[in-house]
């Protein structure tokens, strides 16, 4: 028998099996390295510190047994090919370093900013958080990592971790997974304006292909005319059947408890869109736990 707690994105878990000993797990939002950080944290000899960039939660983090976070950028291992314009973001090595040395010790990666290197930044991003030692989900180097159901253990409490993106700024990087490449990026709808005719459509409202476009969203969801790209429903079925088997391997696993990391929701929203709470819903009736 287990109880728990989940409020402001902390998890308290307490089991009763082992003298009632609480477990305190904090969920993070977004961490990103922003353009201007690279200049005000640089060494001066192609390297970085960004310790003072997490030094005032460190604190706070500390207080936690396991914490978690959504890592929204890939990391180059080599600090090569290094930027942060829109939607083509890339940070060095040193920021997850410096996540994990103030006390993040998980994190997510399947976000709209995974692909913004394309599918060669993905394994990049992998080999170097393996390197770091930074336990990581959402995006795989390998088909067979991408099967593979992650449990970690925070104080003999088992906590299988998913974690799943709406999109990955493929409608402004075109960075559109092949069929031989998509186990890379767990997705729980196809990429954004995945229809040809929906970018012909982005192009040039008046074309002959973004008109079909048009007609066919009437028919099937009229509201992807007005919405913006990140918060549109895209195609879904094959996601959807991935998904719940995905979270069956997991329930397979026999963890204590399921928390998936679900991208979505658009932006700066004051509440969850319809579509958001439709998708909670969903992953809810597969067996998660909880979402963050």
């Amino acid at each position: 028998m287990r109880k728990l707690l989940f409020a402001m994105s902390v998890l308290a878990l307490c089991c009763s099996a082992q003298a009632e000993r609480p477990v305190k797990v904090t969920f993070l939002g977004d961490v990103m390295c922003q353009g201007p950080m690279l200049k005000a944290y640089s060494t001066g000899d192609g390297k970085y510190d960004f310790s003072e960039v997490f030094a005032g939660v460190k604190g706070l983090l500390a207080e936690s047994d396991y914490v978690f976070a959504n890592l929204e950028t890939p990391i180059a291992p080599d600090n090569q090919d290094l930027t942060h314009a829109l939607y083509s973001f890339c940070s060095p090595h040193e920021f997850a370093e410096a996540a994990k040395a103030a006390g993040i010790d998980f994190v997510f990666t399947a976000n709209n900013h995974c692909l913004d290197r394309g599918p060669a930044g993905i394994p990049r991003t992998v080999a170097a958080l393996d390197k770091i030692g930074l336990p990581h989900t959402g995006t795989f180097a390998t088909a067979q990592d991408a099967a593979k159901p992650i449990i970690v253990d925070v104080k003999g409490f088992k906590i299988g971790v998913l974690s799943y993106t709406y999109g990955s700024n493929a409608f402004a990087n075109n960075q559109y997974l092949s069929e031989t490449n998509r186990f890379m990026v767990n997705l729980f709808q196809e990429q954004e304006l995945s229809n040809p005719l929906a970018r012909a459509w982005m192009r040039n409202r008046k074309s002959e292909e973004g008109l079909r476009y048009v007609e066919y969203e009437k028919k099937n969801r009229p509201e992807n005319l007005t919405l913006p790209v990140y918060e549109r429903q895209e195609p879904h079925e094959r996601e959807r059947k991935e998904l719940a088997a995905d979270v069956a391997r997991m329930k397979a696993a026999k963890p204590d408890f399921i928390a998936m990391s679900m991208h979505a929701g658009g932006q700066y929203n004051p509440a969850a869109t319809k579509y958001t709470k439709e998708l909670a819903e969903f992953i809810r009736g597969c067996g998660v736990s909880v979402s963050a």
